[in-house]
C-alpha cells in the first residue's frame, strides 16, 4: 500500500475507503515501506487495517513505538500483540 515511487503506493483516506468496501470478514494487511510510525498507528488504531507487514528498514525500535502508539485497550485481536 505504501511503496514509495510505486504505482501500488496509495494515500491513507484512499486506503479508508477501499477499507469500507471490505466485507467485514477479511483481514486487511497493509504493506509499508519505511513510513512513519504514526502513519501506521493511524490506519491499525482505527482498524483500517487489520494487522501491518513492514518492508523496509524499520527497526526493533521502530516496532516498539509502533506497539506503543497503535496500542487499543481492550485488544481484540492478534495484530502487533501487546
Amino acid at each position: 500500500m505504501n511503496f514509495l515511487r510505486n504505482h501500488r503506493s496509495l494515500p491513507p483516506d484512499q486506503v479508508r475507503a477501499l477499507g469500507r468496501k471490505l466485507d467485514g470478514a477479511v483481514v486487511s494487511v497493509g504493506a509499508f515501506v519505511d513510513q512513519p510510525v504514526e502513519t501506521v498507528a493511524e490506519l491499525l488504531k482505527d482498524r483500517t487495517i487489520s494487522a501491518a507487514q513492514l518492508c523496509g528498514h524499520e527497526n526493533a525500535s521502530y516496532i516498539a513505538a509502533l506497539r506503543s502508539a497503535a496500542s487499543r485497550r481492550p485488544s481484540t485481536g492478534p495484530w502487533l500483540g501487546a
